[in-house]
């Protein structure tokens, strides 16, 4: 399912869990490149700075030593979810793959405070259907009509 730092899904996340459900996580930087910027799917949010350009996570990955986009990754890992960016560049892959450390709680709280909860994978505009209503504050408009 779609999870970043600015859609964490708290409390389906806990639920998943708690039914003995592993969560794997897709798009964990939030698909805010320029193409996905552009389109339907994320056009209403696309004026939010991106995942990896946040202050907070700039600072954590300095305290690490390690880049924004690996502390992005590390949390999802901390959360207990497999995580699965996508990259076919050597470098990113290799860099990925070198998000597994462990984050202190503190900076893990940091990081909490970023959800905003926008989702970046969501064609309920062209669908004309709220696919999301009710979830994480999700108001079931489309379009000026509810559904």
């Amino acid at each position: 399912m779609e999870v970043h730092p600015y859609l964490q899904q708290k409390v389906f996340n806990e639920w998943l869990k708690s039914q003995g459900i592993h969560v794997v996580q897709f798009s964990p930087l939030g698909n805010m490149n320029d193409f996905y910027r552009q389109t339907g799917w994320s056009k209403e949010i696309a004026h939010m700075i991106r995942v990896i350009d946040q202050p907070i996570l700039k600072e954590i990955s300095e305290k690490y030593g390690k880049s924004p986009v690996q502390v992005v990754l590390a949390w999802g890992i901390n959360r207990g979810r497999s995580v699965i960016p996508k990259s076919v560049v050597d470098w990113q892959i290799e860099q990925n793959l070198e998000a597994d450390f462990e984050l202190q709680p503190e900076d893990m709280a940091k990081i909490a405070t970023l959800d905003a909860k926008a989702r970046f994978n969501d064609p309920s505009l062209d669908y004309e259907w709220r696919l999301y209503r009710d979830l994480e504050g999700i108001d079931g408009t489309v379009k000026g009509r509810t559904h």
